[in-house]
Parts: C-alpha cells; structure tokens; sequence
C-alpha cells in the first residue's frame, strides 16, 4: 500500500474530490506564482486521431477485449456493456479507441485499481482505474464508470519533454529550485465523457524560466482552455512567459463564475460557469462511500472535524469521488464518474503534489 501511495503523490491529478484545480474563476491572475501552480486547469480539445479502416470489425474486437482485459465476469456477450458500447458507435465517439486501447495493454499499466460499489443514485457501479505509460514521455490516468447500459470514463494526459523514468516523483512540480529541470510537463490534457459528450480540459507549458521574484524556476503556463462538447468554452494564452494572458480567438468567453458548498457540506461542492453564449456548465463533486451515501463534514461542526482526525486514514481509504457533469449542450445527460484515485491523490499526495 504504501508504494501505491507514493505512486499516487507523484500523480499530477488534480482530480481530486474537493474541486479540480481548473475548478476556478475564469478571471483569475495567471500571471501570479499561486495561480501558475495549477495543474489540471481549464483546457482545450485534443486532436482527434484517425478512426481505423475497418471499423465494423475493431469495434467488435475492442468491445470483447475490454470484457476480457477489465475481468467483468459479471459480464457476458449479451450484456450491457457490450450493447452500450454498440450503440454509442464506439470509433467515431472515442477518437479511434486510442482510450479503450490503454485498457487493453496490461503490461503498460504501473497501477490498477477495480472496485464494484453503489454511486450516490443507488446505481450498481463497476469502477476500472488504470495508470498508464502509453509512450516514454507520457504518463496517464484512465478511469472507466461502467453502470447498467451505460459507460463514463476519465482520460487524463501528462506529456514531458523527455523520456521519463521508472520513479516520476518530483517531476510534477510546476515550481524549482535554482537548478533548471531536465525533465518537465509540457502538456496536459484532461476529458470526461459519457460517450455522447465531454468536457475538454487543456494546459500548456512554457519550458522553465528563472523568476527573479521568488529566485527559484517556474514552469510558465502558456495556453489554458476550457471545452464542451469541442467548442471552446473558455480560454487564455501568451506568446512569451512574460505577457499579459489574453483571451484565445476562438473561445466563446466566460460571463460568470459561482462555487459553492452543498448544504453546508465540506464534502459536496458545486462550481456553475455561465458563458458569453447564454449556456452553462456545472459541475457538481460528491464523496461517497461504496454503498453510495455521501459523506459529511459540515466545516462549522467541530465535532465533524473530530470525527474525521480519528478516524483520517481509515475514511480516505474507503471513500470514493463521484462527479457529475452537467451542461446546456449535453440535452439532460450527464457525465458522472466514480473514481479512488480522486480521493487517494487528494488525501495523500505530499505537500508538493497538493500544490500542483
């Protein structure tokens, strides 16, 4: 377990169950350290890849070799996985499968954690969370949220400017010391999707600059967007680490920003970004445990606060992070993942990582 953690800490996720770190203003000072310091921040659509020749018959191979490769025996030919997967037209809705194909390569996978649980509707949930090395230069996260005629995942992207070793801790900070970096972020890219829609998530990277304020190297953010359903909801960029940001041409444009607890809940909150075009997008992050029921910290309650120094570890490692997309394009559907590793990274990341 302990290895899993430090795994998990050196994870750039801000996924974690409180709020991600793009969960903010869209009128925030880019241009100050603390800001420069997130990592999972509003993002941009991801180039689509080629969908195979053969389409009808990658799609039949990929809907069995998931059954086989994610172990749901619960599962047959028959059931609904296969039949969700069908009907959304698998190449055409995940970019040429290239996320079920993470799935499916075992012996790229550093971390893998699968869990049959309740989500917070009552709904039967088989959880599938995968930490990847799709490329020597890449390490990625892939959650799949997998309900009776249904499918959600989680596909999150870290892209450096160099092979990556084995051991990637410290290589996820966005801030140094006086020693310029080898190795550093140069891209991430986040999506969540029900396989109909997504919520897009982009930040790019400068290399490392020398700041003569704080004496140490930061990693300048060049190029943050915020996407739904691949129109640019939201977006800032620069030419050099020392610009002004300015908005991105082609970015719809935020007209208002609101988060908030859910009654009076640490752990429930709510962020509603209202757009320049009239629509909006909420999401809402819930912890629950594995029979669904939310759990509560009411931050005014000082025996809440009690409770949870008790009883810290046992809570955090039997907790899960469910989030609920909801948005004017997405027609009443929902993208609503469960996932641990949310919760673990958020829970026990060491202090770097929290700051990313």
């Amino acid at each position: 377990m302990k290895k899993l953690l430090r795994l998990l800490a050196g994870l750039s996720l801000a996924l974690s169950f409180t709020f991600p770190a793009f969960a903010i203003s869209p009128y925030a000072d880019f241009n100050r350290p603390t800001q420069i310091k997130s990592t999972f921040q509003e993002q941009q659509p991801v180039q689509e890849t080629a969908p195979a020749q053969n389409q009808d018959q990658t799609r039949e191979q990929d809907v069995k070799a998931i059954q086989n490769a994610l172990k749901l025996d619960e599962l047959d030919q028959k059931n609904t996985m296969r039949d969700a997967l069908r009907q959304e037209n698998l190449e055409d809705k995940i970019q040429g499968n290239s996320d079920l194909e993470l799935a499916l390569t075992e012996k790229k996978v550093d971390v893998h954690l699968g869990k049959s649980l309740v989500d917070m509707h009552g709904n039967r949930v088989r959880m599938e969370e995968y930490v990847l090395r799709p490329a020597a230069n890449q390490v990625q996260f892939l959650n799949l949220t997998m309900r009776d005629q249904r499918l959600d995942y989680i596909k999150y992207t870290a892209t450096f400017n160099d092979a990556l070793p084995r051991n990637t801790n410290g290589l996820w900070h966005k801030e140094f010391g006086r020693t310029k970096p080898g190795i550093y972020l140069t891209d991430e890219t986040g999506i969540y999707s029900n396989m109909s829609d997504a919520i897009t998530l982009n930040v790019k990277y400068f290399t490392p600059t020398f700041d003569a304020l704080t004496q140490k190297y930061m990693l300048p953010v060049q190029q943050n967007s915020f996407s739904v359903n691949q129109i640019v909801k939201w977006g800032v960029e620069r030419v050099s680490p020392t610009d002004s940001y300015t908005d991105m041409p082609n970015a719809i444009g935020a007209a208002g920003y609101k988060a908030e607890l859910i009654n009076h809940n640490f752990l429930a909150r709510r962020a509603t970004w209202t757009w320049k075009d009239g629509t909006t997008t909420t999401l809402e992050a819930y912890m629950i445990d594995e029979k669904g029921d939310i759990r509560s910290l009411d931050p005014r309650n000082v025996n809440d606060w009690i409770y949870w120094m008790q009883h810290f570890s046992d809570l955090a490692l039997n907790s899960y992070t469910e989030m609920i997309w909801t948005s004017t394009e997405f027609q009443g559907r929902t993208i609503d993942t469960v996932s641990q590793f949310q919760t673990l990274v958020n829970f026990f990341a060491d202090d770097d990582a929290k700051r990313r």
